[in-house]
């Protein structure tokens, strides 16, 4: 038995019956990307062949026999690439003798990718790549809890610093003072009027960005408690000069109450001053805000700009 023709991608090549059996223990090379194949089962007594049958299988595909007349196409459907045996053998109808195995190797070439180094090149580049983006996740994952980490250390340097310990000494002096004095309902104002503040202090103090309305409620809140010690000395005059309402403006969060801080805890220490006056000042030109603080305490310019300077790092 041999194979007579074999076709695929519309060409047909033809082995005379003639030639004995020249294509016996050869092979085939189909191109990449042809899964289809059509070959003709040949017999070399071709005058006697209706006294014949041909069987043929493909070993690693299937261990069964087909069985063919001689000469008959066979269709070979959905073969993927690889190296296959063929293998084709001859029944004597007469006798039963069958004949020797004849056999063909089969080989279906692969595309470049298709082939066990491409293969593995691209397992070597996914599991780069998962790699990489799982490297990516950590560090991303790291500078969230970083980011995170700062934030909350920033909140809590913020909220220290709201609370400061000579401002808390001094309430706490006068409102002891009132006490004392038998002016319990002044004293419990002081500590009301704190707590408010604190209230206040603990809902808008920690954003980074306020309207300006919040602002100023803020700091009327601290002027009327910084100034408890102070008594009726102190005046307060607040100059608004906008071209619309305070809600309407977006603020710095600390950028106002830091340089008041600093008038309280520096301005009229060394003043001879009974009057301590402090005025603030906001005026809006377009997008433009000009906040302007002034006191009529003594300008101790290094101690108190080097105090200032440190109270407004916490803007940053």
């Amino acid at each position: 038995a041999f194979i007579a023709k074999l076709r695929y991608f519309g060409k047909t090549w033809e082995f005379p019956a003639y030639s004995g059996s020249p294509n016996a223990n050869q092979g085939f090379l189909i191109p990449a990307g042809i899964n289809d194949i059509e070959f003709e089962p040949g017999i070399e007594d071709f005058v006697n062949r209706q006294f014949y049958e041909v069987q043929y299988r493909i070993a690693s595909l299937n261990q069964n026999w087909t069985t063919v007349p001689p000469f008959q196409t066979v269709r070979l459907s959905q073969i993927k690439h690889g190296t296959y045996s063929l293998e084709i053998r001859v029944i004597n109808l007469r006798n039963g003798q069958i004949s020797p195995i004849t056999y063909y190797d089969l080989s279906i070439d692969h595309f470049w990718y298709q082939s066990i180094w491409a293969k593995i090149g691209l397992i070597i580049v996914l599991a780069a790549i998962t790699l990489l983006l799982a490297r990516m996740k950590l560090a991303n994952v790291k500078r969230n809890a970083n980011l995170e980490n700062n934030a909350l250390r920033a909140e809590i340097k913020t909220l220290s610093a709201q609370i400061d310990p000579h401002f808390l000494a001094n309430l706490m002096t006068s409102a002891q003072a009132h006490i004392l004095g038998g002016d319990q309902e002044e004293a419990v104002k002081v500590i009301d009027q704190y707590g408010a503040l604190m209230r206040k202090k603990f809902e808008h103090g920690h954003k980074e960005f306020t309207n300006l309305k919040s602002k100023l409620e803020l700091i009327e809140n601290y002027i009327s408690v910084a100034s408890i010690p102070l008594g009726k000395s102190f005046n307060f005059t607040l100059k608004l000069d906008l071209e619309k309402e305070p809600g309407s403006y977006v603020v710095p969060g600390d950028i106002i109450q830091p340089i008041l801080e600093n008038a309280f805890k520096h301005a009229w220490k060394k003043s001879p001053n009974n009057k301590k006056e402090l005025k603030l000042c906001i005026t809006s030109r377009g997008k433009i805000i000009e906040i302007e603080i002034s006191d009529n305490g003594i300008n101790e310019s290094k101690s108190i700009n080097q105090h200032l300077k440190g109270s407004l790092q916490n803007i940053q």
